[in-house]
């Protein structure tokens, strides 16, 4: 470029969820802070990084500068009295709707069904490991083979989830040797009740996996019961962390969350629930 000049592109995000990648990679550099976007509107930052790479032939070294800028409505000037009064009405109503579509804090604006869980390493946990259970739900070609292994503590009020497996396309005894490496010696799993073709078969590669429990509104009864526990995920169990930052309720008309949850990411989640399923439901 001529001297004085160069090249320039802008790129703009609604982030709807804190765990879509382009908002981790952000993030990882720019923490949001609450308080700022609320008094200023806006937080930004310049970071430079050098590449290095070949050119015409030649190895050449080049900076890149980024500016990266979290915004909200504070700074729309084209926004009226009556806009800025939506949000403070939201700001009183819906204070983490207001704190996604308001400030521009990432995450699911309306409908998350769970906000009670945190990542953490939970290697700290495993000497107080006391009630250990395991939940499968059955996939195949688009919806993965989903597993979780977790310990459930009733004096703490938390669940530990430690270690996650899930894949497509996995022949049930594919799955059962995947299983086989993760699992003591007839580790007992609750599994979908829906395909009892594919526990039978588990069953014959030596996998001790029982239907799990299904009763009026149990995915209900379920989800409410997860909801009273603090849930801490492992770094490395990415599908569950995935879902339970997507997993919604649906809404009516009017964009109102319905009680009834939505029946997408939830592969990790129903596993979850299949693996506790006679702590809630006998209650």
């Amino acid at each position: 470029m001529p001297e004085g000049y160069f090249n320039q592109t802008v790129a703009s995000l609604n982030p709807w969820s804190d765990q879509h990648f382009i908002v981790k990679a952000i993030t990882n550099k720019l923490t949001p802070n609450e308080k700022i976007l609320e008094k200023e509107g806006k937080q930004e930052i310049i970071t430079e990084d050098e590449q290095e790479f070949d050119y015409q032939g030649k190895r050449v070294k080049q900076k890149v500068s980024q500016l990266l800028m979290i915004t909200n409505y504070k700074l729309n000037e084209f926004l009226d009295v009556k806009d800025y009064a939506r949000f403070e009405q939201k700001k009183k109503e819906d204070y983490e709707d207001y704190k996604t579509s308001g400030l521009g804090m990432p995450g699911v604006s309306k409908g998350l069904i769970f906000r009670n869980w945190h990542i953490e390493d939970t290697s700290k946990y495993k000497n107080t490991f006391e009630l250990v259970r395991r939940g499968l739900d059955f996939g195949y070609s688009s919806d993965p083979s989903a597993f979780v292994q977790f310990n459930v503590n009733f004096k703490t009020k938390q669940i530990v989830v430690f270690d996650e497996f899930g894949a497509i396309e996995l022949t049930n005894e594919m799955l059962a040797n995947e299983l086989k490496e993760r699992i003591p010696q007839y580790g007992l799993i609750k599994a979908d009740a829906a395909e009892p073709k594919s526990i039978a078969e588990l069953n014959n590669y030596g996998i001790n996996a029982v239907p799990a429990q299904k009763g009026p509104d149990s995915v209900l009864h379920g989800i409410k019961w997860l909801k009273g526990f603090e849930i801490i995920v492992d770094p490395k169990c990415k599908g569950l962390i995935q879902e339970l930052g997507l997993y919604k309720w649906k809404v009516d008309k009017l964009d109102n969350p319905l009680e009834i949850p939505e029946d997408k990411n939830n592969h990790y989640i129903d596993a979850l629930r299949y693996g506790c399923d006679d702590l809630y439901l006998s209650r």
